[in-house]
């Protein structure tokens, strides 16, 4: 039987591009898409070991996780190491007629945590939420990772709080990071903060948190690009930073958002 399959990976955004692409392909086709995982359990020395977390959505696919021989392993490793192979499908362009249907797949599973349902609540109770995602981790941890995706610096997130409250003077930030002590040492903040990410509440659970926000301000990180996304609030504002990688000068598809220095 014929279908369309798409080899994950790559972190959670990464893999929300990949799903979104391979169920589009399979909608237009009008055949079932399959997801192997083998590479995120199995990564080439460059990569960061993943695990899968489309599971957590209403997503459509048969979901798979198997090795190629070992011809085939040969033949994806020389591809990757002459740049040829790696596809992350970062281009809104590749599901924008199947935009709907891919948003209704992108919805949780099952109910959230308890931690991520206060989060929640404080979200529906407060006049102007701002999601803030502060991306660190190998982005700032790992020589080679920095190098090529650097980071956003401290006035980039001053500036884009800047713009919003020049909009909207009653709003408040909820921040999601993976280094939230850095963050509450670098960055100054306003005093209507709030502070999400922790131990208790999954990825998943925050990048529907951020998508549940009025406004997102996002780092060059593909997880925070899909909580902005997903928000449905037809006049949100999203601010993006300019520079997605640190030397290359391509971006994923950032539509109709602010972009800053950063």
């Amino acid at each position: 039987m014929k279908h369309v399959t798409v080899n994950l990976t790559g972190g959670l955004g990464n893999q929300l591009f990949q799903y979104a692409y391979g169920r589009a392909r399979s909608l237009s086709l009008g055949i079932p898409l399959v997801l192997n995982s083998w590479k995120l359990i199995s990564p080439n020395k460059i990569d960061t070991p993943r695990t899968l977390g489309l599971d957590a959505f209403n997503i459509k696919a048969i979901i798979v996780n198997e090795k190629p021989n070992k011809i085939g392993v040969f033949i994806d490793r020389v591809l990757y190491g002459l740049g040829l192979k790696v596809q992350f499908f970062q281009n809104e362009s590749y599901f924008a007629e199947h935009a709907m249907i891919i948003r209704d797949d992108l919805t949780l599973k099952n109910q959230m945590g308890e931690a991520a349902l206060a989060i929640q609540v404080a979200i529906r109770n407060t006049s102007c939420p701002v999601s803030v995602h502060i991306r660190r981790g190998d982005y700032a941890n790992n020589p080679k990772t920095r190098a090529f995706h650097g980071t956003c610096s401290s006035n980039y997130y001053w500036q884009a709080m800047t713009v919003i409250l020049g909009e909207y003077s009653d709003a408040s930030f909820f921040v999601f990071s993976d280094d939230m002590q850095w963050v509450k040492d670098n960055l100054t903040l306003p005093e209507q903060t709030l502070f999400v990410s922790d131990s208790t509440i999954k990825d998943y659970e925050e990048l529907t948190l951020m998508s549940q926000c009025s406004h997102n301000i996002i780092a060059n990180s593909t997880f925070s690009w899909w909580g902005a996304w997903l928000n449905p609030n037809p006049e949100k504002i999203v601010i993006a930073p300019k520079r997605w990688f640190a030397k290359r000068k391509e971006n994923p598809s950032l539509p109709n958002w602010v972009k800053l220095d950063n």
